[in-house]
């Protein structure tokens, strides 16, 4: 599998996320309840970006086509990071917050996760050979999302 490395780099990088928001958590008890959410998002999308750089290596010990391996890795990470973020989302709004970044439908959260999704369903529907690199693409712009959440959450102000 030609994207063996990229994937690892990008679990490493998902599992630092997750380490850093919980030490942010851990060592500043006095966050407002707007940036808890962000953290327990970045935590969230971490832990989803992992399952996503793991899951075409599960794949190929399945299937001999690599086409298949990255087909059946988008049909089941792109619903399953669609969902979260849209709980995720309604979470915060039900919690009285408004859109972290921007406003809808530009904000650059919801632009990195259309284009996720865009990246993944296009493996699904059409798989070419520029189907890894879609796939490794659609996991970055995850992880960017996770990263406007750390960055806002960590050293934003202390909004309630």
């Amino acid at each position: 599998m030609e994207q063996h490395d990229a994937l690892l780099t990008l679990s490493e990088i998902a599992a630092a996320f997750v380490g850093f928001s919980t030490i942010v958590v851990v060592f500043r008890s006095n966050r407002s309840e707007l940036q808890r959410f962000r953290l327990r998002g970045v935590a969230e999308i971490g832990i989803a970006v992992l399952f996503g750089a793991f899951l075409p290596l599960m794949v190929a010990g399945l299937v001999s086509s690599d086409s298949q391996v990255w087909r059946i890795s988008s049909v089941i990470f792109a619903p399953t990071a669609l969902t979260g973020w849209i709980v995720w989302s309604r979470s915060v709004s039900r919690a009285g917050h408004p859109p972290t970044f921007g406003k809808l439908p530009f904000a650059p959260d919801v632009v990195a996760n259309v284009v996720g999704q865009v990246l993944l369903w296009w493996n699904v529907m059409a798989p070419t050979p520029a189907a890894p690199t879609r796939y490794v693409t659609a996991l970055m712009s995850f992880l960017i999302i996770a990263a406007m959440s750390f960055v806002a959450s960590a050293f934003g102000g202390a909004e309630t």
